[in-house]
């Protein structure tokens, strides 16, 4: 799978509606959705099922199903992709993309929402705020933790 037609797919509406979010020298990235913007669906299952193994379909597609179901119904922002460089690890980068991001989420007054793939990052949600709604635990593919932070 060529990975950059896999994010541009789940969050490249980011850049569309100038809400995504990158360090000076590219160490780190967080794209978000504002309210009423979605990933780009239908480009995303393509480029599932073109680029991987038929027998991870099934589990992917009920793992993408599921994130439906803790979405919150008001208006919301969506944070689909969140990265840092490894080599820039560990050095508050994340936290950086958190605060301005989150800054223009809380002008809005609204509700942010995301799904965590890396158990190491919770911990960073949770210091802005984010609470666990549940665990979305699928066949065999890691646990991944639907999270909302509250309007402030």
């Amino acid at each position: 799978m060529l990975i950059s037609e896999a994010f541009n797919a789940f969050g490249g509406n980011a850049i569309n509606n100038q809400a995504a979010y990158i360090t000076k020298n590219y160490e780190g990235a967080a794209l978000w959705l504002p309210p009423g913007i979605e990933p780009n669906e239908e480009a995303f299952v393509a480029e599932i099922e073109k680029n991987v193994d038929p027998t991870r379909h099934e589990v992917l597609f009920k793992i993408l199903e599921a994130f439906e179901e803790y979405q919150p119904e008001e208006n919301f922002w969506y944070l689909p992709i969140i990265a840092v460089d490894p080599a820039y690890q560990g050095q508050g980068i994340g936290s950086q993309l958190m605060k301005r991001a989150l800054e223009r989420v809380d002008e809005d007054s609204l509700t942010a929402y995301l799904e965590s793939s890396n158990p190491r990052n919770m911990s960073l949600y949770k210091r802005y705020g984010f609470e666990t709604m549940g665990q979305i635990k699928i066949g065999d593919a890691p646990p991944i933790h639907p999270m909302i932070r509250s309007a402030r």
